[in-house]
């Protein structure tokens, strides 16, 4: 009989310590890659820029749904809109992000016309964070 109890009551303390330890937090709450959502956001400080003058962009990606910041790079491409409809990669551009901002300031735009500005997230290889785009317009007049 006293091994019985004694049996019991190892058993019974050894199910409430897996009961306690069991109730932890998980360390991620999407620990798979690509799993977490991302917005990016994507400023122009001028939407007409004079011809020869610098136009500067504001990249902000944050998580959709879930805590942290993501982190990694955004990729900027300008993409001037030409007169046969047929689109121009103009620049590109990798920046690494901030407490999920970036910031970006183009040389001297010496061509006329319209320009189409996206910013893609590149998360780091086996994060969480899902990329993104964003898509912004301004005019070189």
């Amino acid at each position: 009989m006293k091994k019985f109890t004694a049996s019991l009551i190892t058993g019974f303390l050894m199910a409430a310590g897996l009961l306690f330890v069991s109730n932890a937090a998980p360390a991620s709450a999407a620990p798979y890659p690509g799993t977490v959502t991302t917005s990016a956001k994507i400023g122009v400080k001028k939407a007409v820029v004079p011809k020869g003058a610098t136009n500067t962009f504001r990249i902000k990606v944050s998580s959709v749904g879930a805590g942290g910041t993501p982190k990694g790079s955004v990729k900027i491409a300008v993409i001037k809109k030409n007169a046969d409809s047929k689109s121009k990669v103009y620049l590109t551009k990798v920046k690494s992000l901030k407490a999920g901002k970036a910031k970006y300031t183009t040389p001297k735009m010496t061509r006329k016309g319209k320009y189409r500005v996206v910013a893609t997230y590149l998360p780091k290889a086996g994060s969480v964070w899902k990329s993104s785009k964003a898509k912004a317009f301004f005019v070189v007049r």
